[in-house]
């Protein structure tokens, strides 16, 4: 499983990470690299993420 559901905030600084946040009534899916920080968003709002790389790379896999 490639989606993660806590510890962002711990995530590798050089990789970009594709998170769904928010609640059923207004969803958002966006990427970014941590290093350059989320900026307004709160990471409590971030209810599941993973790197983008690992998900291309599932993609090719299948």
């Amino acid at each position: 499983m490639i989606w993660k559901t806590e510890g962002i905030e711990q995530a590798a600084l050089d990789k970009q990470i594709l998170f769904y946040a928010g609640g059923s009534m207004f969803p958002y899916l966006g990427w970014h690299y941590p290093n350059k920080g989320v900026g307004t968003w709160e990471y409590t709002d971030i209810q599941k993420w993973c790197y983008l790389e690992d998900l291309l790379k599932l993609a090719e896999d299948k």
